[in-house]
């Protein structure tokens, strides 16, 4: 415990040295306020919220499969974050889906894949694929209905949500998944949190292809909207000229 104060003391002391400093998201920056007060000093730099951006004139929308049952999820699997949450989906989630929707299938995609997702995919291969790394996203989104981002802990912005609607992907995640992107549930995006809530969402999603449409759409206004490059760059432009 005095080694984690030791580094936050540390930590807030680095950000004094700063007249600006930007956060990804506003819990992030309430943290560094936070920071910045327990230390005590009066230095008050300050912290500006800009988000990650992503490039929506290379993410293109998907060209979806009419009528696939099939759902994808993605992450760098060697980090914690990202192993637990798609193994909760995986064990807890997908067989819900499995139950409600014959003919579902799940595909897992990203670099270092523990064994349990190997041995889940060799297991029944016709309803889970476990891709490892792959160099082009492009086709596996467009043999899928929607994408899962079954985010349980972490923090920080999930860009692959931000990519997810730039390329026109109905999107379902946690309320954690969706911490620090301004995306509205029922409107860009589906939001749930226990197994049977979240299993009851993937359900209903992919077996109604114009909710699918609508979040779709919503979701390519929103990154064109808020989280494209060049909208970022104006905030970055502004903190410049102070």
């Amino acid at each position: 415990a005095w080694e984690a104060r030791l580094v936050k003391r540390y930590e807030a002391s680095l950000l004094e040295r700063f007249d600006h400093i930007l956060a990804v998201t506003e819990p992030d920056r309430q943290a560094l306020l936070a920071a910045l007060s327990e230390r005590g000093s009066g230095v008050q730099p300050d912290i500006h919220v800009v988000p990650i951006a992503v490039d929506t004139g290379e993410l293109q929308p998907t060209r979806r499969a009419p009528g696939s049952l099939n759902i994808v999820t993605l992450g760098t699997l060697h980090y914690p974050p990202n192993a637990d949450g798609i193994r909760w989906f995986l064990n807890e989630v997908f067989p819900q889906v499995q139950a409600a929707v014959p003919g579902a299938s799940l595909t897992i995609i990203g670099k270092n894949p523990p064994a349990d997702f190997l041995q889940a995919a060799q297991a029944n291969p016709q309803a889970v694929r476990v891709t490892g790394y792959v160099p082009d996203l492009t086709p596996y989104m467009e043999q899928a209905a929607l994408m899962v981002v079954p985010v349980r802990a972490g923090g920080g912005m999930r860009v692959r949500i931000l990519e997810a609607f730039a390329r026109a992907m109905p999107v379902v995640t946690t309320t954690v998944g969706l911490e620090g992107i301004d995306a509205r549930p029922e409107e860009e995006v589906l939001v749930a949190d226990t197994p049977a809530n979240f299993a009851r969402r993937v359900i209903e999603l992919v077996q109604d292809p114009a909710q699918q449409e609508r979040l779709a759409q919503n979701g390519r206004r929103l990154a064109e909207r808020c989280y494209d490059w060049q909208v970022i760059l104006k905030k970055m432009d502004a903190i410049f000229r102070v």
